[in-house]
């Protein structure tokens, strides 16, 4: 999951808000009086939760090396089943949220549609 967070699914949101970003400065400089409220929203949506996931992602890191510090296998399966897991958990919400908001052709993974859908 920390992978699919850093490698995936952070950067595609970064992709994405670039656009919007330009799209929202290029109707500007056609006309200040153009609205790019749907833009500014989404923007501002998708910057906020990609806060809150990387911040979610730095939780779960730091479950992920206690829990690998721990020498008793019963511990650390514990370690794991009470921290790691609700971290990922926790995670995964934000990570949810971007996918319905980031555009298909900027989501690097499948989507939930795709995998009920696309068969």
């Amino acid at each position: 999951m920390l992978e699919m967070i850093m490698r995936d699914i952070l950067p595609a949101a970064t992709e994405y808000s670039e656009f919007l970003a330009s799209t929202i400065n290029n109707k500007k400089a056609v006309d200040e009086a153009i609205s790019c409220t749907y833009e500014e929203d989404v923007l501002t949506k998708i910057s906020s939760i990609a806060g809150a996931l990387y911040s979610k992602k730095t939780a779960l890191e730091n479950a992920l090396t206690k829990a690998k510090m721990i020498n008793d296998l019963k511990k650390s399966a514990l370690e794991f089943k009470n921290a790691v897991f609700p971290a990922m958990n926790e995670a995964r919400v934000f990570a949810d949220e971007l996918e319905t908001l980031v555009a298909k052709e900027y989501w690097p993974l499948p989507t939930y549609g795709d995998l009920l859908f696309g068969v």
